[in-house]
């Protein structure tokens, strides 16, 4: 089997959400809670009432292998059996439902699952629970369900524990005293009840069962989950040497919502496990935003469109142009990358289902506009974890997103490490071998995010000599045009005159071709005190340019004084370098 087929078999067998628990809140409602011997309770509930409850509750023991202990350094609250209580109000089951189903989706179960009345808790103050799990009560139970009812207290937070994560649900917010809060986890899950401050908690507590699916699904380990896929992601890593895979997950997101956090179902819990796996593999991974975009011609069910009908009805005819693209970024702990749009081809997709097929997530229908046909737009978006081997890193980055790498070569560039070796003189050797295929037409004098400045910048930064000399040697004298003499003045600060002197020269020999650097350079240099020597040459020759007309749009008048003022006042600031 090929290494996608084997990694996508994998995936599958990866279910649930990733999540070990599910808490929320619900609008309170009189539930028609009544106890045999006391009648419906009041909520939120009276300390007259809670004194009543204990009268009649027990001291509730816990489990110790096969044995049932009473210790109160242990555990130490009242329980009533669920026996002895029952719901009057209808609406009690509607909200049980809701909130079953609710657990579900959070846990990622796949089967039904039911809720099971157990006790009737109640913690006063002192009253607390150490570390335990829970032991199964019936058969197929997989998990506990707590749902606090309105009571006014302090203290008492539940801390539930598993694969050394831990969460506190905390009942006693005075925001939600007049709401049901519920709290569900699986079996496997260590919980502790801390200690209650004063008034008191009253919990029911439900036993989940699940009555169809398969229980060896539930709540796999995140590193267990990782594990499975090691041996296929390293399969994929020697069948598909120096390329990126994007596996696509399942479900469409909007360029809006699409992050770690805001996956859904089993997309969150299969993403984990590939970016766990991913570095065990030898893989870089992030996880990133799949759009394809098609546009074509625009079918209707008749010979045309009329003002009346509406052409977002109408259907994708003939292909005219598509895109495959990655965009917005997102690294394992859910903050965004800058890599820009990553242009890719069908053979770097991972996926069962193709991307491109059934509705789009969005469309776009456009009539007769002049001599122009309709056309129909189609947007599809696919989460997807994005994976290169680490040895590819710096290849990779440069050949998607050149601009990306050049602003990840500046953000390394703030780090300690810069010597050869390091992942910022690697990037950086990269990036200088691709400038001359990043030609600056496309950027105009003094952008920022121009990959010659940003480039420029990290080496000034990190005070690289020798990568300096290679970029210098390996630049189009063309290029030099959008430095700004801020860049040169931080050039020059950095390395001196010297380091920049060869290319100095080599644009003094087409003065003419390359007169507006040399003026930038002159002016950056005529503000450097130190820098009267070096500066004089350039001097001397750019005086000898008559300054250089402005290019005037038809209508415009020759400017008075005509010439260029620019280029008139780095020669007046850098007159005392002149000798004639």
């Amino acid at each position: 089997m090929s290494a996608s087929g084997a990694l996508l078999e994998a995936l599958s067998s990866i279910t649930g959400s990733g999540n070990f628990h599910s808490a929320g809140t619900a609008p309170f409602f009189l539930p028609g809670l009544h106890v045999d011997g006391i009648g419906e309770l009041a909520f939120p509930l009276p300390p007259s009432q809670a004194e009543e409850l204990i009268a009649l509750a027990e001291a509730a023991p816990y489990g110790l292998g096969e044995k049932t202990i009473l210790d109160e350094a242990v555990r130490k609250c009242w329980q009533i059996d669920a026996s002895r209580f029952s719901f009057k109000s209808p609406q009690w089951k509607k909200f049980l439902d809701q909130t079953v189903v609710r657990i579900r989706e959070n846990l990622g179960i796949q089967g039904k699952i039911s809720a099971h009345p157990y006790k009737l808790l109640l913690y006063g103050k002192g009253g607390h629970f150490k570390a335990h799990r829970d032991t199964e009560k019936l058969d197929a139970m997989f998990g506990t369900l707590i749902i606090a009812l309105p009571s006014a207290h302090e203290g008492g937070g539940l801390f539930i524990r598993h694969a050394g994560k831990e969460i506190e649900v905390d009942f006693s917010e005075p925001e939600h005293r007049h709401k049901f809060q519920h709290a569900a986890f699986f079996a496997d899950c260590e919980h502790e009840v801390v200690p209650v401050r004063s008034g008191y908690r009253c919990c029911l507590v439900y036993n989940l069962r699940l009555d169809s699916g398969e229980p060896d699904a539930l709540n796999q380990p995140p590193d267990a989950q990782a594990r499975s896929l090691v041996p296929v992601l390293e399969q994929l890593k020697r069948e598909s040497p120096g390329d990126l895979a994007a596996i696509l997950l399942e479900h469409g997101y909007t360029e809006a919502n699409f992050s770690l956090g805001n996956l859904k179902g089993e997309d969150t819990v299969r993403a984990r496990a590939l970016l766990a796996a991913a570095g065990e593999a030898g893989f870089s991974a992030l996880a990133g935003l799949v759009t394809y975009h098609c546009c074509g011609t625009l079918e209707s069910g008749g010979y045309g469109y009329d003002d009346d009908e509406d052409v977002e009805d109408g259907t994708m005819g003939e292909i005219i142009d598509e895109s495959l693209v990655i965009e917005h970024w997102r690294d394992a702990r859910d903050r965004r990358v800058d890599l820009g749009s990553y242009h890719i081809g069908e053979d770097a997709i991972i996926s069962r289902q193709p991307i491109g097929e059934g509705e789009p997530d969005e469309k776009e229908a456009e009539g007769y506009t002049g001599n122009a046909g309709c056309t129909m737009d189609h947007w599809y978006r696919r989460a997807a974890i994005v994976l290169w081997a680490k040895e590819d890193q710096e290849n990779i980055l440069c050949r998607y997103g050149f601009r990306g790498a050049c602003a990840a070569l500046a953000d390394l560039s703030a780090g300690k490490r810069h010597g050869p070796g390091s992942p910022f003189h690697r990037l950086a050797r990269a990036v200088i071998t691709g400038l001359p295929d990043h030609v600056t037409h496309r950027y105009h004098r003094g952008m920022e995010d121009a990959p010659l400045a940003l480039v420029l910048r990290s080496l000034a930064g990190t005070r690289s000599r020798d990568l300096l000399d290679e970029l210098m040697s390996s630049v189009p004298d063309q290029t030099w045009e959008i430095c700004t003499a801020p860049l040169w003045r931080d050039l020059h600060q950095a390395f001196g005159t010297d380091a920049f002197a060869t290319l100095r020269d080599r644009l003094a020999g087409e003065p003419g071709e390359n007169r507006t650097t040399l003026f930038t350079i002159l002016d950056a240099l005529a503000s450097c005190g130190e820098s009267a020597p070096p500066a004089r040459p350039i001097a001397s020759l750019l005086a000898a340019f008559a300054p250089k007309a402005p290019n005037l749009s038809y209508g415009e008048s020759t400017p008075c004084p005509p010439g260029n003022l620019v280029e008139t006042r780095i020669l007046l600031a850098a007159s005392h370098l002149l000798d004639d």
